[in-house]
């Protein structure tokens, strides 16, 4: 009797734990997309295209942004495999291991 009563009661909490798991998942995922697009359109724009600053001087990169934007893409791109990780971890099937 004392079994089946937290079978049960695991079962529930493994159900609340796999839907937070996707919620905050689909979180980071949702914010970590429109966060890189907007990031990369901002790239685009500023520096590519019209690659002024403060006037009409056109100022080259340095090293100093090349690792600012390694960092930047880096910190996205990890954004994002985290919350791949949790919706995983949140949609796999019942013994198998992720």
């Amino acid at each position: 009797m004392m079994d089946d009563r937290r079978q049960i009661e695991g079962s529930a909490t493994f159900g609340l734990r796999r839907v937070i798991l996707a919620v905050v998942g689909g979180a980071l995922v949702v914010s970590g997309v429109f966060l890189v697009w907007s990031f990369a359109s901002k790239e685009l724009n500023e520096f590519y295209l019209i690659p002024r600053d403060k006037g009409d001087r056109i100022f080259p990169r340095r090293w100093q942004d090349f690792v600012m934007l390694g960092a930047i893409w880096a910190t996205l791109l990890a954004w994002l495999w985290g919350g791949y990780r949790l919706l995983r971890h949140a949609f796999r099937r019942d013994g198998v291991k992720s």
